[in-house]
């Protein structure tokens, strides 16, 4: 199905989480991967995990985690929904449409 609709950068003072999952079922290898993107389209930081085949339990963590409040407090925000102060990057980072993560096999 194809729709109309289209990937738009967050709203000034959010982020964006965009992430994404893949089985290869011969061997159950499991990869999460995801990208945090600012208003601007603009990488933020990415990150990527291969999930242990025989492992019974996976952890997710949600915006009330410690990592996450650490990953906001470092970008100058906040993960209780109010929202974050804007920020520029230091530096020039590649727009979220010129960096798409692939994963391979």
């Amino acid at each position: 199905m194809v729709s109309g609709d289209h990937w738009r950068p967050p709203e000034k003072g959010w982020v964006k989480l965009k992430v994404d999952g893949a089985l290869l079922e011969s061997n159950n290898t499991v990869a999460i991967r995801g990208v945090f993107i600012d208003p601007d389209a603009n990488w933020m930081c990415d990150f990527g995990v291969f999930i242990d085949p025989d492992a019974n339990w996976i952890m997710i963590y949600d915006v009330n985690s410690p990592l996450f409040r650490s990953f906001l407090s470092q970008k100058g925000g906040s993960s209780d929904k109010r929202k974050m102060e804007e920020q520029k990057p230091k530096e020039q980072r590649p727009k979220a449409s010129e960096n798409k993560p692939v994963m391979t096999e």
